[in-house]
């Protein structure tokens, strides 16, 4: 799915200060527990006006906890926007388990498609 000229661009990036130890310097606990870490999967809802409008694949978490989805979603737009966000879920055999929402800022109501300037806002949970 492409992205039309002028549409909004929303890119989910996890950002971490802090380095992350490499596993050939981890003890032996810390490396199993990275281990099942990596079999974990997540997907994310995007809610609009708290209505499920688009989801994600399922992506595993690699070792240094990332997962990259590169997916593009669109929506027509007919009411104003109350609300959007994004949920963080972990997928398991039988039920999911919500880990975390994401708030995203709405843009202005004099903002349209015509005078729309790329904003980037990082996300951090």
């Amino acid at each position: 799915m492409r992205r039309n000229p002028g549409e909004p661009v929303l890119r989910i990036t996890v950002d971490n200060d802090v380095p992350i130890t490499p596993v050939n310097q981890c003890p032996r606990e810390e490396v199993q527990r990275r281990n099942a870490v990596s079999k974990k999967k997540l997907y994310f809802k995007i809610m609009f006006n708290e209505k499920k409008v688009a989801e994600t694949c399922e992506r595993n978490l690699s070792q240094d906890f990332k997962a990259v989805w590169g997916q593009i979603f669109k929506l027509q737009i007919v009411h104003l926007p109350q609300s959007m966000r994004i949920e963080v879920l972990e997928s398991g055999f039988i039920s999911s388990t919500h880990l975390a929402e994401l708030y995203i800022p709405i843009p202005s109501s004099s903002q349209t498609a015509l005078n729309f300037k790329t904003v980037y806002h990082h996300l951090k949970f």
